[in-house]
């Protein structure tokens, strides 16, 4: 078979390191080792940002757009796949942006895989974007990708055959874990600190257990926009001394194996490479079993313990079982490295590679081709709320009419009724 030409397209590339930038790196890199051109497109920050936050290959080649969706982005993009000789195009994410990739992919011939790389209905659907926008990038795509066999049902039946499940893959060689019951012991948590994964209910269980468990101390890796509030409530607790915030890691591998138990409490995941980092390296996992995407990838009492309600007390109680029980944290560890190998790389990109020349075969005959030739997708297939959100919608703030961006309308209203009242006292006195 012949070489592919792979486009993959992450909007958020230069602007973090988080999961779904982790993944175009690592599945890029491991194209290109099995012979496969692949060009890297990403957005140019804010800021200008224009260098992938994860080191990438020499062999990878990476170019940055103004991916803001006005006409001229996109025939540039478009001149840049016809001139690359595209055979297929790979768009990481979960919002309005895909349909920058999308827009140029017309008159292409190029088939777009969509990847959903969020919970669909929790995350996408009520935060990241909305219902209408989601359903157009699913009918617009030539085959949509999910992270977990469950996220299928939340796909309209007609879909179906065009969709298809590979997981994130587990990291290679990882420095296995020591669980011990000596000494002092390090109860983990390594993520974003942001408010889907709530590293605040861990600080308050752990709180719950500190007087219990004098040997165990917290420690806290990442950064975000939580980072103020999470040192805030570090410098308050009573056990501030044996909580570490770290900031953000740039050696995983080595604090999952100087650690004896991992946490994540998400309230919604895609499917958190953290966790599977965890297991490689043999450590127990606890979470909370509403959390659609850890639930599914931890067996409850085998691989890890799943909190039954969200709350710092239900998270104490499991994390309880396994700080008080070396040989328990030591056969769930085992378990869970076991249940891991499910994911080892290879056979991972072995399914990438299969999904991108079934693609590739499908000589012209893509959804695109089939809509009118403008620079926007056809309104058949792309509503006029998604169109319209994708041109006007400033993507730092919460998705019109979700919860947060309910909450955030409710936060500044108090804070201008706070400044009202303040104004009116100064002016009285």
């Amino acid at each position: 078979m012949k070489n592919l030409r792979i486009a993959i397209g992450c909007f958020s590339l230069c602007l973090g390191k988080g999961g779904s930038e982790r993944v175009a790196v690592n599945l890029a890199e491991a194209m290109t080792l099995r012979g496969h051109q692949v060009l890297l497109l990403s957005h140019i920050g804010p800021n200008g940002e224009n260098t992938p936050a994860y080191p990438i290959s020499p062999n990878v080649r990476h170019i940055a757009l103004n991916c803001s969706g006005w006409h001229g982005e996109v025939a540039k993009l478009k001149k840049i796949l016809i001139y690359e000789k595209i055979d297929v195009l790979l768009s990481l994410g979960a919002s309005a942006m895909h349909f920058f990739w999308a827009s140029a992919c017309i008159g292409t011939g190029i088939p777009i895989i969509y990847s959903e790389r969020s919970d669909p209905v929790e995350r996408i659907e009520k935060i990241n974007w909305n219902r209408q926008g989601r359903m157009a990038a699913l009918y617009g795509a030539d085959c949509i990708h999910e992270l977990l066999p469950g996220y299928m049902n939340t796909i309209p039946q007609e879909l179906r055959e065009k969709a298809i499940v590979i997981p994130n893959c587990a990291p290679r060689n990882p420095i296995p874990a020591l669980i011990k019951d000596e000494g002092q012991k390090t109860l983990l948590y390594l993520g974003r600190l942001c408010e889907e994964k709530r590293p605040q209910l861990l600080l308050d269980a752990f709180c719950l257990l500190a007087d219990k468990y004098p040997d165990w101390n917290l420690e806290i890796w990442g950064y975000g926009p939580l980072e103020g509030r999470i040192r805030g409530q570090i410098k308050k607790s009573e056990t501030s001394g044996r909580i570490f915030f770290r900031g953000q890691c740039d050696n995983p591998g080595q604090a999952y194996a100087n650690a004896q138990l991992y946490c994540l409490p998400s309230s919604h995941e895609g499917f958190p490479i953290s966790v599977l980092e965890a297991m490689t390296a043999g450590l127990p996992i606890v979470g909370y079993k509403s959390c659609n995407a850890i639930a599914n990838i931890i067996e409850d009492g085998k691989t890890g313990l799943l909190a039954n309600e969200d709350s710092p007390e239900s998270l104490a109680q499991a994390l309880d079982k396994l700080m008080g029980n070396c040989g328990l944290r030591k056969s769930i560890g085992a378990a869970a490295r076991d249940a891991a190998s499910a994911y080892k790389p290879d056979g991972i990109y072995d399914k990438w590679e299969k999904l991108f020349y079934e693609l590739a075969n499908l000589n012209f005959d893509t959804v695109s081709q089939k809509l009118d030739r403008e620079e926007f997708l056809h309104p058949a297939a792309l509503s006029l709320a998604a169109r319209q959100e994708w041109l006007y919608r400033d993507f730092e703030q919460p998705m019109p009419w979700s919860f947060a961006w309910f909450k955030n309308c409710c936060l500044n209203l108090v804070n201008k009724l706070a400044g009202i009242k303040h104004f009116l006292q100064g002016y009285k006195s």
